[in-house]
């Protein structure tokens, strides 16, 4: 009975499993293997040597050694580096274009598990859309909180009680728009957020818009010039028709000969243009290392001037999960039909 009793408890202890409700594939965490050999037990039975015979004992197996992990990559380990530090220096993220959306987006494209820290933006969101103290009005703040609710597996078109698609489903003319949602940048977002989980609306309209707003060089940007980051946030959001749509293939290959080869002079010019091609399925490794030369390895942080920026690191750190993504042959970032929960 004793015997019984040790088995039952043995197998008891070893049924422990721990789920992560937000993404399987964690790249943040360590992972630990078992590695086992098998035991030959000692025979039982007695026997009687044999004086005519020689006995010649097998040699014994040298005992295996565990396999010595391999190094990670740079850019994986500033990867790493760079989320912990947004979820340990902002730890109650706020509806916001820093501090919040591009940080979840960030985090839960990665893998991370940390419901806690996404319950608490979830909250903020929720207090934003009850007008208690915060709004979401613009055209990009619906873009920003679209992307970080599909990233995390929600549905933006029916999240407690709101369609926060609806904001962005019917194409609005510039002429009509508020001022403040009247930049190319509004609907380069808005396309962004559509295309992550097939939500209802004008993409056609869309495109159009980003397609006019082209500039004779071939870029993009939100004032009468082209800039590095608004060239490659275009590009982010005309990718997935890059192979199927002429003129978007010829605008797209005008703003790649625009951007050339030549690392931009700031974290977060090269994480855009990163994303970018990484959409794309083009390796992106020059701008990659040029992005580390901005990363503090003992902060974590990534640095505009001479201090860890915020803005700077949560850029950084989705460039970086965007280009992971690309080399393991996941989703493009944007591309979130794969989140826990998205169909």
């Amino acid at each position: 009975m004793k015997t019984y009793t040790l088995i039952a408890s043995i197998c008891l202890a070893l049924v422990t499993l721990t789920a992560c409700t937000v993404q399987p594939n964690h790249v943040f965490e360590s992972q630990l293997e078992a590695h086992a050999s098998p035991i030959n037990p000692a025979p039982s039975t007695e026997y009687e040597p044999n004086p005519e015979s020689e006995l010649k004992s097998e040699p014994k197996p040298e005992p295996k050694s565990e396999p010595t992990p391999l190094p990670q990559p740079d850019y994986l380990i500033a990867m790493n580096a760079s989320l912990d530090w947004i979820r340990t220096t902002n730890t109650n993220p706020q509806v916001g274009s820093v501090g919040g959306e591009w940080a979840v987006v960030a985090l839960a494209r990665a893998g991370v598990c940390d419901n806690a820290w996404f319950e608490r933006y979830l909250t903020s969101l929720d207090t934003a859309l009850a007008g208690q103290g915060g709004r979401v009005e613009r055209m990009t703040d619906y873009a920003r909180v679209i992307l970080a609710l599909t990233a995390l597996g929600l549905d933006a078109s029916s999240h407690n009680g709101h369609d926060l698609t609806a904001a962005l489903s019917t194409f609005v003319p510039y002429e009509e728009r508020p001022n403040h949602s009247r930049a190319i940048n509004a609907d380069i977002f808005a396309l962004l957020a559509l295309d992550s989980r097939s939500y209802d609306g004008d993409r056609e309209k869309y495109i159009e818009a980003i397609l006019a707003a082209q500039t004779e060089n071939g870029g993009w940007g939100l004032g009468g010039g082209a800039t590095p980051d608004i060239t490659a946030m275009a590009i982010q959001a005309l990718a997935p028709y890059y192979g199927s749509n002429e003129d978007i293939r010829a605008a797209v290959n005008r703003a790649l000969q625009l951007l050339g080869s030549r690392p931009m002079r700031d974290a977060e010019g090269n994480a855009q243009v990163i994303v970018a091609l990484a959409a794309l399925g083009r390796d992106a490794e020059i701008y990659v290392q040029t992005l580390l030369t901005f990363h503090d390895p003992v902060s974590g942080a990534f640095f505009r001037g001479e201090e860890p920026n915020m803005m700077a690191t949560e850029q950084a750190a989705y460039a970086l999960v965007a280009y992971y993504r690309f080399m393991t042959g996941q989703n493009r970032l944007y591309d979130m039909s794969d989140a826990r929960g998205a169909s």
